[in-house]
């Protein structure tokens, strides 16, 4: 009998831990480390109220990385965070690895239907050119421009550097000038400022895109290489090194 009880609670807790995460509407219960943690935050309340928000909300969100704030607060309820407050967290739809593997099969689709074409027009002209597809040309294809619109941000923070130097300049004449303007010396101190404020803008989305391109590229060469073992016969996998 007292096996049985202690069945039960075991299976109680997993049942309790699957329930996290999942799409339904009630709350969220669950036990770790022995401590009883109640955890009462509907995931999928929060995705539906970060849909229902508005255009500029959702703008200054994406500005300051607004979206990251569930898990901040989460982390000031309890001692210490685990892997399943991650859900707290909306993942992106062009970020799921479903979506990030599609759009690389697709590049890597069109890469070997242009080799393929190259080859059989090779052959019309009695030149056998043997060709393989490029991974590198199908990376870029696939994410490529994400880098490049990255690329944007770099370069108006590295214009903005140069916006010190000379309002450093206009205000060593404006301090000369007795007879300047008060309205000159603001608006210098305001480009300044608003300079200093896009740079810093500027820098941390361009890292947070780099690292986010870099983590697609993974996946998607991860995806594949994986895949392709899968395909390989058992005689195959023992002349080939892990």
């Amino acid at each position: 009998e007292r096996m049985t009880n202690e069945q039960n609670k075991g299976i109680n807790k997993n049942a309790k831990f699957n329930n996290y995460g999942s799409t339904t509407t009630n709350d969220v219960d669950f036990e770790s480390n022995g401590d009883s943690t109640h955890f009462t935050t509907n995931v999928s309340q929060q995705h539906r109220h970060q849909k229902k928000k508005g255009v500029c909300s959702r703008m200054w969100d994406t500005l300051v990385f607004g979206w990251f704030d569930p898990l901040l607060e989460r982390g000031n309820q309890v001692d210490q965070l685990n892997v399943n407050d991650l859900e707290l967290i909306p993942m992106p739809e062009h970020c799921t690895t479903v979506e990030i593997c599609r759009c690389f099969d697709s590049a890597w689709e069109k890469e070997s239907q242009r080799v393929q074409s190259s080859t059989t027009a090779a052959d019309g002209d009695q030149k056998r050119i043997f060709k393989q597809p490029s991974l590198i040309r199908a990376l870029f294809n696939a994410y490529g421009y994400d880098f490049l619109k990255v690329g944007l941000l770099k370069l108006i923070h590295d214009c903005c550097i140069f916006v010190g130097p000379l309002v450093l300049n206009g205000l060593i004449l404006f301090l000369r000038d007795a007879n300047s303007k008060w309205s000159t010396g603001y608006w210098l101190t305001l480009a300044v400022t608003s300079s200093q404020l896009i740079m810093s803008f500027c820098l941390r989305h361009y890292f947070f895109r780099c690292f986010l391109t870099g983590l697609k590229l993974r996946t998607a060469v991860i995806h594949s290489v994986y895949r392709k073992t899968l395909k390989l016969s058992s005689h195959e996998r023992q002349t080939r090194t892990s």
